[in-house]
């Protein structure tokens, strides 16, 4: 028993001990604390940054005028930027002011536009050496290898073209090649309404007629619209002898490439699939009508409505899409 207490007396004297130890290093560590402390100056607090052992700024930072009228301005801007009023203390107005600047400056410049600015950042050196505002302007907008290599083409066409006319003045295709480039630049309006009239009073005489397939050939001649002709005349390879071309007969091309428009809003289209085609067809036919006024004048382009091209297009869609009597070869061809 004698033996157990003096153990328990010798750990308890342990604990007490230990205690006591604590509260003495405790101590002790804020007597050196406050033996040690020290107050540094702007500049002394400049070269100790300036060593790199806290911070990777080289030089004086606080000796630098520009780093210190850098600091005079964040802190009118946060004198004047109203939206830190709303926080209750300047604790918290300085703190949220502080965060929202170093988050703006978390990314170098560069890194910070390729995330921000990628187009610029990628164009920036190009655009310094180019200076598009200032330099000759272009027909084009966006700059490129392939677009500044094809304008060179073209005008190089137009040299080999102005050649070629000059070489053959009687030449029946020289003299039409010369008109095509001369309604370039030439007032041609009266030429233009004089061609829509004949144009108009041929189309008038086969339909009086009844001559559908002369109508159809009529549309056919012109390759700039036969895309459009219901039934469509073209020379391409023979699919069974590539050597020699040969007549085809296929379908129409309509105004619009999404066929999908034309069968307007379906109940299984979202909202924006059907606001997206109403759309499409209010400005197609505002562009039918601005033909109309262009080529016959705004008088008698009253005569003509847009929406009868609308549903010829229509039917033409609803005949392309039927095969009920249509013969078909074994081989597909």
């Amino acid at each position: 028993m004698p033996h157990k207490t003096h153990k328990r007396r010798h750990i308890g004297d342990n604990k007490g001990d230990n205690k006591g130890h604590a509260r003495q290093n405790k101590t002790s560590k804020i007597e050196t604390i406050k033996r040690d402390k020290r107050c540094y100056s702007d500049t002394e607090m400049g070269e100790i940054c300036s060593t790199g052992q806290y911070s990777t700024y080289e030089g004086n930072f606080y000796k630098n005028k520009n780093n210190l009228e850098k600091f005079a301005a964040i802190i009118e801007k946060f004198k004047k930027d109203p939206k830190y009023k709303k926080y209750k203390t300047q604790g918290e107005r300085y703190s949220k002011f502080l965060t929202d600047n170093f988050r703006a400056g978390e990314l170098p410049k560069v890194m910070n536009q390729v995330k921000n600015d990628y187009y610029g950042y990628v164009n920036e050196e190009w655009f310094k050496e180019n200076d598009i505002e200032k330099g000759e302007k272009n027909y084009y907008v966006q700059f490129d290898t392939f677009r500044i290599v094809q304008e060179q083409v073209y005008y190089k066409l137009i040299d080999y073209m102005k050649t070629y006319i000059k070489a053959n003045p009687k030449s029946e295709k020289a003299i039409a090649i010369n008109n095509v480039y001369r309604s370039l630049h030439d007032n041609t309006t009266k030429a233009m309404f004089k061609h829509v009239d004949a144009i108009l009073a041929e189309l008038t005489s086969f339909v009086e007629k009844e001559d559908m397939y002369g109508l159809l050939a009529m549309v056919n001649k012109n390759e700039t619209i036969s895309w459009c002709s219901p039934i469509q005349w073209v020379l391409m390879p023979d699919e069974k002898n590539v050597k020699q071309y040969i007549s085809h007969l296929t379908l129409a091309q309509l105004g619009i490439y999404d066929y999908d428009i034309y069968l307007g809003p379906q109940d299984y289209d979202d909202n924006e699939t059907k606001t997206y085609k109403r759309l499409v067809k209010k400005e197609y036919l505002s562009y039918i009508e601005e033909i109309f006024k262009a080529c016959l004048g705004a008088s008698q382009a009253k005569k003509y409505n847009p929406h009868d091209i609308w549903e010829v297009e229509n039917d033409m869609l609803a005949a392309m899409a039927c095969d009920e009597k249509l013969k078909r070869d074994d081989n597909f061809y």
